[in-house]
């Protein structure tokens, strides 16, 4: 399938993945050791028709189908990756032959790996494809026309000519299917009710996907171990063997349950009870899956079942649930009114606050109100204002909850938990949930009302209230929120889906990481780091930057992301459009090689972006040698020597012929011919790091109010001090260390205060980024400031 394109690799081929996936089939085929020659055949007879490009007469490669060649050079490096992967995949084989013993059965566990990747890599070659049309849903203004994949583990749409992946739901997210059939036409249209909404299409002739996506769902509900109850089951005498149930239990089916269905009844463990018992089988929905879905989906899943029960039984009034902890006894003692419906839903507006500790504050009392007004508005939107949640709709609920001291926190947990309690309206009960899951994410009351708020989570039946409690519990660890929440954080919490925070690094890449309300930037930073690779101890000093309109801005690492984000977007509160930078901020003993991945990733292109500033003096020689270097392992920008300005700080170009430099860069060259990618950028680090300059943030300052220096002049900051170097002439003007140094910093300059003895000298600079120099310089003073104190 991939030697002739049936499995294409639209998004360029991975060597390593693909050499491994030729290293399993020459174990296949041969069945012993790799050996070069042979490898080299394996994989030319592998390899992707598209990716073997003749050349023409004049040497020259034939581009086909838009990819990449694969020359001998390639093919050589190929054989070489294959042999260093051999050693490692011998350790498999060495585990696979202990377990089997037969030659054959050993291949055929190889042979079943190459089809997991397959079905892994390439889902829509392994399942059923429909050309349809959308009517309505998520996609309608993407695909109005599409393709869907019926596939063994998932649905997926496509875009219909050139199958980009749209969207994919699991089997478990699919609650019902909805099936119509126009005999004149024949046309067969389809619903698929989901927990994210309902898709709707049409197709001619299309009886067969209606039979296949049923049968599916059929199948995954007999072998499913997971139900949900629709609504309370309480059995006439406790014990004898029933389960007790509340609307929105999950329960864990017995393996032997099915053989009761046709008496009626099922046999489960509920999840929030541990209890293990019989309950009638008509008032569960079994979730069609084989294992558990994820919390987000689990929880879209109870939300929906619990709605179509009450949509189903409208004239069934909701249950009082007694096992449910209220503010009851935390009523008598705070609140205001005395009257038994102090501590429950009321449907009529609050007249005054809820905590009798309000009582003659006029403000705070008014302030109480309106949380009160706003948070029902939230909780009554219509379906069209749900989708243009904003900003403002939250802040008018939160804001008062962090101002005066954070005075009104504990009036908002009392106005939500009571909205909360028997409640009996789904909708607006729902609503009311996304608001304290926001909170809970946020804020932390008292002690005493801590104590009922965790007890009242720990009691509730809704699988919100376990998300809920977790949060309140990872916030009072971490420390409260600054801030209130942010609209994605809403967003993401109605749409039941993860925020996936889109971060660039420095060598052009970018890639998506999952934050939550309670992640802080060293939080992400950390998994970052892991996500990449990196060795453990090098993320001290790597750090977040946000980017908007100005210069890039550190994130501290002891901040929450989303404070962070509705900080800076200001007091106007305006859409603050952004991009997430990772970087090193800190350069404390940092030695190339010691981490190649963060070197690769990281310090090349920062050190790299340093060097081409040219702030350190060299002579042409060297500066050819560290050419070759940068060409060989930043292959992007082309030959170095017909490229100078990308390989060569700007001040030394003229300072010989290009002829001269073409001469020099490619003897350089020559003698790199086996150092790859990745060893140049370490070689290129190591060269550098010799230098005075290696890790120093090099800030460009107009100088117009120091007469000692210069009009144009480089701040100069790492682990060692301070230093001014005059942009024109690369000279070091002044060197100040951090046991000599004082500063203070603003949105417009920066001001050094440097000690001689028993006097001083005093420095302002005019900058626009004095705060983030004087960041810089706050976080290297505080490391100083340590290494001190352990060295007393």
């Amino acid at each position: 399938g991939i030697r002739t394109d049936v499995y294409q690799y639209t998004s360029g081929m991975d060597p390593e993945e693909f050499v491994l996936l030729a290293v399993q089939h020459y174990y296949i085929i041969h069945g012993k050791d790799v050996e070069p020659d042979k490898m080299k055949q394996v994989i030319q007879d592998i390899l992707p028709s598209s990716y073997i490009i003749p050349q023409s007469g004049d040497g020259k490669i034939v581009t086909k189908k838009g990819k990449a060649a694969i020359n001998e050079k390639q093919l050589d490096s190929m054989v070489e990756l294959a042999v260093t992967k051999d050693a490692d995949f011998k350790r498999v084989i060495k585990r696979l032959k202990q377990k089997f013993k037969g030659r054959d059965q050993v291949k055929r566990e190889i042979k079943k790996d190459v089809i997991l990747y397959a079905q892994n890599k390439w889902p829509i070659t392994f399942s059923r494809v429909f050309e349809i049309q959308m009517l309505s849903g998520p996609l309608v203004d993407e695909i109005p026309f599409g393709n869907i994949s019926v596939g063994r583990d998932k649905i997926r749409f496509y875009a219909s000519d050139t199958f980009i992946l749209l969207s994919e739901l699991n089997y478990s997210e699919v609650t019902e299917i909805i099936g119509d059939h126009d005999p004149v036409l024949n046309y067969h249209h389809y619903t698929l009710q989901t927990v994210y909404g309902d898709y709707t299409f049409t197709l001619p002739m299309g009886a067969d996907l209606g039979i296949l996506l049923n049968l599916i769902h059929k199948n995954l509900k007999e072998k499913s171990t997971l139900a949900i109850a629709q609504k309370d089951y309480k059995p006439t005498k406790r014990g004898g063997g029933k389960l007790e149930l509340l609307r929105g239990d999950i329960i864990v089916l017995d393996s032997e349950s099915k053989n009761n269905v046709a008496a009626g009844v099922m046999t489960g463990v509920n999840d929030r009870t541990n209890r293990e018992g019989e309950f009638p089988v008509d008032i569960v929905y079994i979730i069609p899956c084989t294992s558990k879905p994820e919390s987000k989906v689990l929880r879209g899943l109870v939300l929906h079942v619990m709605k179509r029960a009450v949509d189903l039984n409208q004239d069934i009034e909701q249950q009082d649930h007694v096992n449910l902890h209220t503010l009851e006894a935390y009523a008598q003692k705070y609140f205001r009114s005395r009257k038994t419906t102090a501590w429950y839903y009321e449907a009529t507006e609050i007249k005054g606050p809820l905590l009798h500790r309000f009582d003659g504050q006029v403000e705070l009392s008014a302030k109480a109100v309106s949380m009160f007004r706003a948070m029902m508005a939230y909780a009554m939107m219509t379906p069209v204002e749900r989708k243009k949640i904003t900003q403002s709709d939250l802040d008018s609920i939160f804001d008062y909850a962090f101002e005066k001291n954070k005075a009104l926190k504990e009036e908002l947990y009392c106005q939500l938990v009571k909205q909360l309690t028997f409640c009996p309206d789904l909708k607006i009960e729902t609503r009311i949930w996304e608001l304290l899951w926001l909170l809970t994410g946020v804020l932390v009351p008292g002690k005493i009302l801590f104590h009922h708020v965790t007890l009242f989570l720990r009691s509730s039946s809704n699988p919100v209230a376990l998300e809920c409690y977790n949060r309140i519990q990872k916030i009072q660890r971490q420390g409260e929120r600054a801030r209130g929440p942010h609209v994605i954080e809403c967003s993401a919490n109605v749409n039941r889906v993860k925020i996936r925070q889109y971060v660039y690094f420095p060598n052009g890449l970018e890639q998506d990481f999952v934050v939550e309300s309670t992640t802080k930037a060293s939080e992400l930073v950390s998994n970052i780091c892991r996500e990449l690779k990196f060795v453990p101890s090098s993320a001290n000093g790597l750090s977040l930057y946000l980017e908007s309109n100005k210069q890039p801005v550190s994130i501290p690492s002891n901040t929450y992301f989303f404070d962070f984000l509705t900080q800076l977007r200001g007091h106007d509160k305006k859409k603050l459009d952004y991009k997430i930078h990772f970087r090193r901020k800190l350069w404390i003993d940092i030695i190339p090689g010691d981490d190649k991945q963060a070197d690769s990733i990281v310090h090349f292109y920062q050190e790299k972006d340093n060097y081409m500033l040219g702030l350190h003096k060299l002579e042409v020689e060297e500066a050819a040698n560290l050419a070759a270097l940068l060409g060989r392992a930043d292959r992007g920008k082309g030959a170095p020597e017909a490229n100078l300005s990308n390989f060569v700080p700007a001040y030394l170009v003229k300072a010989t012929s290009q002829s001269d430099w073409a001469k020099k860069i490619y003897a350089a060259t020559g003698n790199l011919r086996d150092v790859n990618e990745e060893e140049a950028k370490v070689r290129f680090l190591k060269h550098v790091a010799a230098w005075s300059t290696y890790g120093t943030t090099m800030y460009p300052i107009k100088n117009d109010t120091e007469s000692e220096f210069p009009e144009n002049i480089y701040i100069c900051i790492n682990q060692n001090g301070v230093e001014i170097v005059d942009a024109n002439t690369k000279e070091s003007l002044s060197k100040y260390p951090y046991y000599n140094l004082n500063y203070n910093s603003n949105a417009i300059s920066i001001f050094l205060e440097v000690r001689m003895g028993r006097s001083s000298k005093k420095y302002t600079f005019d900058t626009e980024i004095g705060d983030i120099i004087g960041d810089l310089i706050d976080d290297y003073m505080k490391i100083a400031e340590n290494e001190g104190k352990q060295d007393d």
